[in-house]
């Protein structure tokens, strides 16, 4: 699917996947999450939500219910396919389309990972802080 056809998924997805990851229901931590995604990419989508016993306003990025196991399948295509290349097309060896393949996989399974992108969040913001 193009990134712009990307559905939003239903709070009631949203709100599952949170409690699993949170390994507790999400309105013991949050005293309110908006119904209404303010952003939708290909793999997730971010919610405005207020953190339980607080004023401050947090946002919740959550993963597209079998995103994972999306993926999981293209990667399996392009090392599949990187390595059907590499048997049949032999003009290809100067290209390393294997490395190539996995380099690209590995990145992109980083993407993955929300918490690496909070944390690069908070190394960005550093240097702003009063």
């Amino acid at each position: 699917k193009l990134y712009s056809e990307v559905q939003e998924h239903p709070l009631e997805d949203t709100l599952r996947i949170i409690g699993e990851d949170l390994k507790q229901d999400p309105m013991e931590v949050f005293s309110y999450i908006d119904p209404k995604p303010c952003g939708s990419g290909s793999i997730g989508q971010v919610h405005i939500a207020k953190l339980r016993n607080s004023d401050e306003k947090c946002v919740i990025k959550v993963m597209h219910p079998h995103v994972v196991e999306t993926i999981a399948t293209d990667f399996w295509i392009i090392n599949g396919g990187a390595r059907f290349v590499d048997r049949n097309f032999k003009s290809f060896e100067k290209y390393d389309i294997i490395r190539v393949a996995l380099a690209f996989t590995n990145h992109l399974a980083a993407q993955l990972d929300f918490r690496i992108e909070a944390e690069n969040l908070e190394l960005f913001r550093e240097p702003f802080r009063g």
